[in-house]
């Protein structure tokens, strides 16, 4: 009976631990590095922010480029709720492949996306230019933040 007891009790503490995780700092996942990298030099980190439920990274050059990471909880899976996602942007979702199921990229003028996730976190990497930004890049930044997620 005790060690039924002590199963339930183990099953529920290892749950909890589960659903309120902390998310992982979006600062690590994409690093001032990884921007310059890529985008050039001049990027210097923007305030973002962290909370129970997501963590938001940005770099920012000049007055006008931007790019940034939000990290947020899946529900009850990344791929669920970036499917949901997908269905409410319709049309403007493109799916993509090689950043986990149900990954899509978004394009509105001088801004790209891509919505993406691993287990339970899904992300969103941003790149905002002076003109239409590549997606192509917006997927590389993704894919450095894909194989960093836990």
């Amino acid at each position: 009976m005790h060690i039924r007891r002590l199963t339930f009790i183990l099953l529920i503490l290892g749950f909890t631990r589960t659903v309120l995780a902390a998310p992982p700092d979006a600062c690590k996942l994409l690093t001032l590095g990884d921007v310059q990298a890529m985008l050039g030099n001049g990027f210097a980190p923007a305030p973002g922010g962290m909370a129970s439920d997501y963590s938001a990274c940005t770099y920012k050059r000049g007055s006008g480029e931007v790019a940034g990471i939000i990290v947020l909880k899946g529900t009850p899976t990344a791929a669920d709720a970036l499917k949901e996602r997908a269905k409410i942007l319709g049309s403007k979702a493109t799916p993509v492949t090689g950043l986990g199921e149900g990954a899509f990229r978004v394009a509105f003028g001088n801004i790209a996306g891509v919505w993406f996730g691993k287990g339970a976190w899904q992300a969103n990497a941003e790149i905002k230019g002076s003109s239409a930004p590549e997606v192509a890049q917006v997927q590389k930044l993704a894919g450095i933040v894909l194989s960093r997620l836990p």
